[in-house]
């Protein structure tokens, strides 16, 4: 990790650009790695050197101390990485954004994070008040978009409870869901598949649908708790004369009774705006959903 504008200064100087090109390019390691260069230019005070990843000059040192930040729009471990190695600041990506350590708080880079010099006991600090937008679930309009979905949920509730989280594969038939050739469930009446529309249907629909809704939201057996085989077939397939004949499974399946509310309200996120923005300050915690 590197970290002073001395040292990017002399690296500038002592690097010799690349013969043969039609703009000037300084290595700043390896000079077969061509996409990791050092710039410079006239700023107020002198020079500044920056420390530049393909077109994004990712670490820019000024005479005064100062050090500029930018992501560019590729907020990735490689970004991080390089900004990690060439500041003297941790760097790493959580939530689909890049954060730096800065003495206890964690800072993300959105756009370019200016960082002001305090000297050399004290370090750096944002040269102004940095505030971090947040999106976050307004409790309130989320109350309001899940409402006309309830009947439903507490129908699925109830009839999770009684069956112990188990839904039989003869209920799946009874319910109107077809299978495919590989043992799985087909849920057409909801295809394509539209966040919107499925909201629409679930609030509109009739209670006599809702075991078909049970099935589509826990159609899948690799989340299902338990399982058991309810009925199995052997199905020659291929095009003779190259056929073959395989075991086909269906499943009854034990799922818990919170992931069927979980996967209802996350079609209510999808298809309604539930969110409002927060401003949170920095902390020594990386945050979620920023904006």
């Amino acid at each position: 990790m590197n970290s002073s504008y001395k040292f990017y200064e002399d690296k500038f100087n002592n690097t010799k650009p690349i013969r043969g090109r039609s703009v000037e390019v300084r290595p700043i390691g390896e000079r077969r790695r061509d996409w990791e260069t050092i710039t410079s230019q006239d700023v107020e005070g002198g020079k500044s050197y920056c420390a530049k990843l393909y077109g994004t000059e990712c670490v820019e040192y000024f005479p005064n101390g100062d050090i500029v930040l930018r992501a560019g729009s590729w907020a990735t471990p490689t970004t991080a990485e390089f900004i990690h190695e060439h500041s003297p600041f941790s760097c790493f990506k959580r939530y689909k954004k890049l954060w730096i350590q800065n003495g206890d708080d964690l800072l993300p880079i959105s756009g370019e994070l200016h960082l002001k010099y305090l000297g050399e006991d004290k370090g750096w600090q944002p040269a102004e008040e940095l505030v971090i937008k947040q999106q976050v679930v307004d409790k309130q309009l989320a109350k309001e978009a899940r409402a006309p979905l309830m009947p439903f949920v507490n129908f699925c509730e109830s009839f999770l409870k009684m069956s112990d989280g188990w839904i039989m594969h003869e209920t799946r038939m009874t319910a109107g869901v077809t299978v495919n050739v590989w043992g799985g469930y087909l849920h057409e009446k909801l295809s394509p598949f539209n966040a919107e529309k499925l909201y629409n249907h679930i609030a509109t629909c009739d209670e006599s649908e809702y075991l078909y809704l049970i099935s589509y939201y826990l159609s899948d057996t690799h989340h299902a708790e338990e399982k058991r085989v309810a009925y199995a077939e052997m199905q020659d397939v291929g095009v003779p004369p190259n056929t073959w004949t395989r075991r086909v499974e269906y499943l009854d399946c034990k799922y818990s009774q919170t992931l069927l509310r979980s996967r209802v309200f996350e079609t209510v996120k999808r298809a309604k705006e539930i969110h409002k923005i927060v401003e949170v300050k920095p902390s020594g915690k990386a945050v979620t959903n920023t904006v």
